[in-house]
């Protein structure tokens, strides 16, 4: 693999489990702070502030990119490929997320008839299928919320579609192909979202939720796997990452000010930013983590509390706005006063209540009923273990550490 001083080449990579607990820290502020009210110009300004956290998925989707493609090009060659690759997808991410499904579309209906909404209930073979980005790209409306709420299993559905591809072309590619597709796909995306959205003036939900439209960012990660089993040109890269960050950040920051923020859902944010945060987080892993020895960078993304969160990221992205309704309810009765909009002050301690609910049934989750099915993983390895890294969890950023 790569050179062996570069912490990219090592079985596992703690600031790597920071960069995801970053990721999941800024989606949850993202959704827990969007009921803060927009009556007065604080409360606008919150908005305004958090408006750029949607690219905490995009962050996951990066880190997805290089990590499964990792995983792969080390089994490359060795016996049982693609079962022990889809061996352990399966008993790491379908036990909660059918899980999760099962209580919403069996249990709940058997307590409360009319639970969840009609409307949803009758969209939920999108979500058994893993298709529901689709389905929302082709309607371009959102789930009803009046109990739970599935929005967000979008990105799950993006992954999912990724990795039922992406292992048979690493299979069937060297590694200069890979490369070399990973980066016509990096050119495509863009001048494909640019087409749909000017040229055939496509919904939001397109753009925003579909495979096809998100492949750059997937494909920066990608690209980094290749580029880490050839330490010369992970070098020669290296070099560029800080000039690449700075760039990317000073672009952003000008729409931002342009734009008054950088709402996931305007044309032009999709157009310009959706291009730019796969080379932010692709240059900033490689900066962090591409040359010899620790960074303050990487010191940073290897806080024990980053880690934390990043170790339980699957369970806190599926549960803390999956259950935000109920966070809620909880929350009005411990404050009478509060509304479905509120002030600076609430937004601030529901998002503590929120994060702290969510931190806590993640962990129960997670010791209680999936770590159960990681037992399996076992029977899906291959003979000799250290043949193949496993870093940060081996499948994929919004799932749990599972060495």
């Amino acid at each position: 693999m790569g050179s062996i001083d570069s912490p990219l080449s090592r079985p596992h990579v703690p600031a790597l489990d920071g960069m995801r607990g970053l990721a999941i820290l800024a989606i949850m502020v993202l959704h827990f702070g969007d009921l803060c009210g927009r009556a007065t110009a604080a409360q606008r300004a919150w908005h305004v502030g958090i408006s750029p956290l949607w690219m905490g998925v995009d962050l996951f989707f990066v880190l997805s990119g290089f990590l499964i493609t990792r995983i792969l090009l080390a089994a490359k060659g060795k016996p049982r490929f693609f079962f022990n690759f889809y061996g352990r997808r399966t008993v790491r991410i379908f036990p909660l997320y059918y899980g999760v499904l099962f209580g919403i579309f069996v249990l709940l209906p058997l307590i409360r008839p009319d639970r969840p909404a009609p409307e949803l209930r009758a969209q939920q073979v999108w979500f058994w299928t893993y298709l529901s980005n689709f389905r929302m790209a082709w309607t371009g409306r959102l789930w009803a919320t009046n109990v739970v709420r599935v929005n967000h299993f979008w990105s799950l559905a993006v992954e999912e579609q990724f990795y039922l591809v992406w292992p048979t072309l690493v299979y069937l590619m060297d590694r200069r192909a890979l490369g070399r597709m990973c980066l016509a796909i990096i050119a495509a995306a863009p001048v494909a979202r640019a087409v749909a959205i000017l040229g055939f003036q496509v919904d939001w939900a397109v753009v925003f939720g579909t495979t096809p439209f998100r492949m750059d960012t997937l494909c920066y990660g990608a690209l980094i796997a290749v580029l880490a089993q050839d330490p010369k040109a992970l070098e020669r890269v290296r070099r560029w990452a800080p000039s690449v960050v700075v760039l990317c950040l000073a672009a952003l920051a000008c729409l931002f000010a342009a734009r008054g923020g950088l709402d996931s859902g305007q044309r032009t944010i999709q157009i310009s930013a959706y291009t730019l945060t796969g080379p932010l987080f692709a240059g900033l892993i490689l900066w962090t983590l591409a040359r010899p020895g620790p960074t303050r960078l990487s010191w940073a993304f290897e806080a024990r509390w980053l880690r934390f969160l990043g170790k339980y990221s699957y369970g806190l992205y599926v549960f803390h706005y999956l259950l935000l309704p109920q966070y809620q309810h909880v929350f009005s009765l411990i404050d009478p006063r509060a509304s479905s909009e509120l002030g600076i002050v609430q937004t601030l301690a529901f998002e503590a209540l929120g994060m702290g609910c969510s931190v806590a049934i993640a962990i129960l989750s997670y010791h209680l009923y999936e770590a159960q099915f990681l037992k399996i993983k076992r029977y899906f390895s291959p003979r000799d273990r250290r043949e193949i890294p496993s870093p940060v969890g081996a499948s994929g950023p919004l799932a749990a550490r599972s060495e």
